[in-house]
């Protein structure tokens, strides 16, 4: 008889060992528990060489007001944080922007949330119908069913270093053009624990000393699953801001001011992946015919750039300028 050999045994994670269901087991949150911690542990090495970002869905759906309106909504989605966990919604989230403001006040305990944050998705436990909630006012339909503890999406802000004057001072465009250039390699995802960001925005005093939302860009905020989402996010937020500059230049009260003129005065940035998709389309729609041709010209000067997807050795370049300004 051959004889078989065996190695030695090794000891496992308690997290990879996975619940033994059968009918009629008593199921209690303990088990959930670890059913979750084993379904976490199994995905940790298939998505740990993945790209921290947004992978599909995840959109912000503001009211027909806009930022007037007193809430958004956040559609179903998935994500993947820098710590190789998932997160995402499976149906829509909504939210208040006053709630988000004063969830932010309370938990870093300052006086004022006048500044530019990160719109945050994040993953964690939450208990419905805890052990302090009355027993006539549970929210649970069933008077028997035992106190759930579950992982949940939710929303929160995340503040930029920068100032107060610059956010009260500062044109919106070079805001967002900064900071989308400083992180332009997303290396700030790896400290954002177990979220993702899905949008930049900024918080504004009124009259009455209460806070609203002043501007919201998803270009500048919303990093995806994909390489070189820095670049990619660099790229989305010049083009949005190039788009509204040539959108305003063609309304009629700007009608008698040179196209020169008007992106001098107007287009506010200071850095943009170098992309010949920026350039050719901010030269589609000119007014004159020299200042098509200044612009086609300056687009060849990008195609040794960084555009979307690769590296160059001129990952960020200065925006064109108009001759003689």
């Amino acid at each position: 008889m051959s004889m078989i050999l065996l190695h030695n045994p090794i000891a496992s994670s308690r997290s990879l060992q996975r619940v033994h269901m059968f009918p009629g087991r008593h199921l209690g949150e303990e088990e959930f528990d670890r059913e979750q911690a084993y379904a976490d542990a199994r995905l940790a090495t298939v998505l740990q060489g993945k790209t921290a970002g947004i992978v599909h869905g995840l959109d912000l759906q503001l009211g027909p007001n806009g930022l007037a309106e007193p809430g958004f909504s956040v559609s179903a989605g998935l994500a993947l944080a820098a710590n190789g966990q998932a997160l995402g919604l499976y149906y829509p989230l909504r939210a208040e922007w006053q709630d988000l403001i004063d969830a932010y006040l309370n938990r870093n305990q300052v006086v004022s949330a006048v500044g530019v944050y990160y719109l945050m998705l994040t993953r964690g436990d939450r208990q419905i119908d805890g052990p302090g909630v009355d027993a006539c006012q549970r929210t649970e339909l069933d008077p028997t069913r035992d106190t759930q503890r579950v992982l949940a999406g939710s929303l929160a802000l995340q503040r930029i270093n920068i100032s107060d004057n610059a956010v009260n001072t500062w044109p919106r465009d070079r805001i967002e053009n900064w900071v989308a250039a400083d992180r332009v390699d997303a290396g700030f995802m790896a400290k954002l624990g177990h979220a993702v960001p899905l949008a930049l925005l900024a918080v504004v005093t009124n009259e009455d000393a209460s806070y609203r939302v002043a501007w919201l860009s998803q270009e500048a905020g919303r990093y995806e699953a994909v390489a070189n989402s820095g670049y990619r996010v660099l790229l989305n937020q010049s083009g949005a801001a190039m788009r509204r500059v040539m959108q305003a230049a063609g309304l009629p009260a700007n009608a008698g001011i040179p196209l020169p003129q008007f992106l001098h005065d107007n287009l506010h940035l200071d850095f943009f992946a170098g992309s010949r998709s920026v350039a050719v389309g901010l030269a589609a729609k000119p007014r004159d015919a020299d200042t098509k041709s200044n612009l086609a010209a300056k687009s060849s000067g990008h195609r040794h750039g960084a555009g979307a997807g690769r590296s160059g050795d001129r990952a960020v370049e200065r925006p064109y300028r108009p001759p003689g300004h």
